[in-house]
């Protein structure tokens, strides 16, 4: 098969990354990007983006991260569509456009991860089976977003014939604090009314350039999103309350619980250099689950879409490759099963 995406010019560089942002992809964006609601759990309406594919070939479904938003993502969309896909992307609730429970933009809150999962299967129905009926479906999803996704996967299958979950949230990292204190602490909060004040640590959009502390190793990718969350309040979501601490713990262990129903292809990248999520469970989930791969990324912070080439593009090929084939050819260290 020949990759397309190995021509020269189709990967945007780190030099060249400012200009084609605000030049080739403003105009791709006010082309092909269309926009929508839906009433997701409780009748709560979700923002989401779309782009058809006029000759589609098969659709993939982006589950974003935590504290991110859809363009976050225009370089991967951009890629997606260059290869033939039409891509849908819903914004999860209390980020970006779409519904919150919480005042305060740059707060993260929701007390049951089952919420996601049941706008995702919403979304599913309403939007991308209404616009892409007869694709075949394709799921990314990047960290939250992968435990989104999972818990999908478990509850509802028949809808992807494969899925990458890149740098998934299966655990939480809690840096320095124990996890006996982390659930001591979550358990408190809701005894004592605290489920939508921050957790220890974190804090409000504090409008600061922090690429050193960052999940991305491109500096230029990460001065883009940034800027974006500058200019954009939507965008500012920053820190976890408690209340979404506890239902990302209790979502983490069900997604491992369940992992045995997962059936369909999963390529599951894991970044060796990330501070957000732990590796063990993710090779866990590797080893339950019906027909996983993982592959490690050694040099790579969290965000291995924002990582440095080469890493950056031997991931592309190997999450576009997988997608085309549903089989792995490249040289990236495997975990045996």
């Amino acid at each position: 098969m020949e990759k397309v995406w190995e021509h020269e010019g189709f990967f945007i560089g780190e030099d060249d990354f400012e200009e084609r942002m605000n030049t080739d992809l403003s105009e791709f964006r006010q082309e092909n990007y269309k926009e929508g609601t839906f009433f997701g759990h409780e009748e709560k309406r979700i923002h989401y983006v779309y782009l058809k594919h006029p000759n589609e070939r098969a659709a993939v479904v982006i589950s974003h991260g935590f504290c991110e938003f859809v363009r976050k993502y225009d370089e991967l969309i951009y890629y997606f569509y260059q290869l033939g896909y039409s891509v849908y992307i819903p914004e999860h609730r209390g980020h970006g456009y779409s519904y919150r429970e919480v005042e305060e933009p740059d707060k993260v809150h929701i007390t049951d991860f089952s919420q996601y999962v049941t706008d995702f299967k919403i979304f599913m129905d309403q939007i991308v089976k209404r616009e892409s009926p007869n694709a075949k479906l394709f799921l990314f999803a990047h960290s939250m977003g992968g435990c989104i996704g999972v818990r999908f996967l478990e509850e509802y299958p028949g809808y992807f014939e494969a899925a990458v979950l890149s740098s998934p949230m299966l655990e939480l990292s809690c840096g320095k604090i124990p996890k006996p204190m982390v659930r001591l602490l979550t358990t408190w909060a809701k005894i004592a009314g605290w489920q939508t004040k921050f957790v220890p640590g974190k804090h409000g959009f504090d409008n600061k350039y922090a690429f050193d502390t960052s999940s991305a190793l491109s500096e230029q990718r990460y001065a883009y999103i940034f800027k974006l969350r500058q200019q954009n309040v939507q965008y500012q979501t920053y820190g976890a309350t408690y209340g979404w601490t506890k239902a990302a713990i209790e979502a983490c262990k069900k997604a491992l619980k369940n992992a045995g129903k997962v059936e369909i292809p999963i390529l599951i990248a894991q970044a060796g250099q990330d501070t957000m999520v732990l590796p063990k469970a993710q090779e866990t989930f590797a080893k339950r689950a019906k027909n996983a791969t993982l592959l490690r990324f050694p040099d790579s912070k969290h965000e291995i879409f924002n990582a440095l080439e080469p890493v950056r593009s031997s991931f592309f090929d190997r999450v576009f490759s997988f997608y085309e084939e549903h089989k792995l050819e490249m040289g990236v260290e495997e975990i045996e099963k």
